[in-house]
Order: structure tokens, then C-alpha cells, then sequence
């Protein structure tokens, strides 16, 4: 990846993370407050739905380094898992992993909820 292209990805990268900061806290503040809710059924599907808000835009960063860093985007059935595990491994000369195994677990989690 050139100098050129890491300036136009960093601060992409940066704004998508300021973004998961806002969207985690809301999903955390929804979650903890449903059983308080008058309807909790309710409560808990805003809950979710701010959860897997959350991991798309974590996908989007992922996707955003496996297309530009990488020059690998993952694709087919199975892209979501394939996209966690290309994030877990080194690439050499180009980036040390993104996540850790543990990292990539709890993320691989979150999926059966989408």
C-alpha cells in the first residue's frame, strides 16, 4: 500500500471507529435498560438491531483493509467467517493481523445473531 493510499484509508478507518465508539455505546445503554422497559420484547429487538449495526460497521473496516491492504476481498456463501479469519492472519510486508483469535470468536458470535 502506498504513502497516497494509507492517507485516504487511515482517516476512513478513524471515522468508522468514532462511529462503533457511538454505536456500541447505544447498544450497550438499550441492552442494559430492556428488562426496565415497559415493553421488553421491544426493548430487546432495539437491542439487536443496534448489536448487528455494530458489526456491519465493523465489517466495513475489515472489508475496507481486505480491499485495500490486502488487495483480497473475500466473497461467496461463506464471506462474513472468511473475512474473520482473513483478519486473524499476518500478511507479510503488508500488515501484522488485525484481530486476535479470541477477537475473531467473539465476532464470529455476534453472526448467529444477524
Amino acid at each position: 500500500m502506498s504513502p497516497a493510499e494509507l492517507r485516504v484509508l487511515a482517516p476512513r478507518i478513524r471515522f468508522e471507529v468514532e462511529k462503533l465508539r457511538q454505536q456500541g455505546s447505544r447498544a450497550i445503554e438499550t441492552f442494559v435498560a430492556a428488562p426496565r422497559a415497559e415493553d421488553t420484547e421491544r426493548a430487546l429487538e432495539l437491542a439487536a438491531y443496534e448489536i448487528a449495526t455494530y458489526y456491519t460497521g465493523v465489517e466495513r473496516i475489515f472489508e475496507s483493509i481486505a480491499k485495500d491492504v490486502d488487495r483480497a476481498a473475500v466473497s461467496g456463501a461463506t464471506w462474513h467467517h472468511d473475512l474473520l479469519a482473513q483478519m486473524r492472519v499476518p500478511l507479510s510486508g503488508r500488515r501484522p493481523p488485525v484481530i486476535t483469535a479470541r477477537t475473531a470468536q467473539n465476532l464470529d458470535g455476534l453472526l448467529r445473531f444477524r
